[in-house]
């Protein structure tokens, strides 16, 4: 598995408390769990769109059955705009 910062192999660096396996870059020391459940970035993007767009961020998050918390983290969140460039 290459890191996704710096393309530097990453090795595994213990487990969550859940037992999903973390890994560490040892070339930039970024650390990550792969496999996370959660939004795809197809989903984010489309949330994104919407709220850079202009509209409120409760419709955006009503509109797509997402926390308004959540909305609000996506969009001061560097490295998901990163992968958007927004």
């Amino acid at each position: 598995m290459d890191c996704v910062k710096c393309n530097f192999e990453m090795v595994k660096n213990g487990k969550t408390i859940v037992g999903s396996q973390k890994y560490l870059c040892k070339q930039c020391g970024y650390r990550c769990t792969p496999n996370k459940k959660g939004y795809s970035a197809e989903f984010k993007l489309e949330v994104l769109s919407k709220l850079h767009s202009g509209m409120p961020t409760s419709k955006v998050a009503k509109e797509f059955g997402v926390d308004s918390k959540t909305v609000v983290s996506w969009s001061k969140d560097r490295d998901v705009l990163k992968l958007f460039k927004l």
